[in-house]
């Protein structure tokens, strides 16, 4: 489910501590002689989606709530497609069931943050440690996805941003 509401930025900066563009992303520009590696590692995404749209992609943030198979592989695509952050919310454990995941027992979203922040250091990767009580305060003008969590949670959020 793909949620979206207005006042999500708000509430996700008071949760969790967000860096400016600049300290974090496309603040180095190459100098006379350099080579921009930032720019020759856009070239195709701008000559894909445009200059314009790619610009844009890099002030989105999602917050991605559920890290099981569909939430891990949207988050892996979402920070390759380089848009601005991705947080990550999974407090429950890891199973068995989830090979990729040591240890057993350990919240998701952790678990998942080493491989997740190595793919692209441009976008900035994070987990959300609220407790699912304090999720909905959490929610501020970020583009929210959910995926694998208990419906109870799912309805909450439909409440909140509907």
């Amino acid at each position: 489910m793909l949620f979206h509401h207005a006042k999500l930025r708000a509430a996700l900066q008071r949760c969790t501590a967000m860096a400016a563009w600049g300290d974090w992303m496309g603040a180095w520009k190459a100098e006379e002689g350099q080579i921009d590696v930032e720019q020759d590692r856009l070239s195709r995404a701008q000559a894909a989606f445009g200059g314009e749209t790619l610009a844009r992609m890099k002030d989105i943030n999602v917050l991605v709530l559920g890290c099981r198979g569909v939430g891990v592989e949207t988050a892996k695509n979402l920070i390759l497609s380089n848009v601005g952050s991705v947080t990550l919310w999974d407090p429950f454990p890891a199973t068995a069931e989830e090979p990729d995941l040591n240890p057993e027992g350990k919240p998701r979203a952790a678990e998942c943050l080493a491989q997740l922040k190595s793919l692209n250091p441009y976008c900035k990767v994070e987990v959300l440690s609220a407790e699912e009580a304090q999720l909905p305060g959490c929610l501020a003008e970020a583009n929210v996805l959910s995926t694998g969590i208990p419906e109870k949670v799912i309805v909450i959020l439909a409440v909140i941003l509907h």
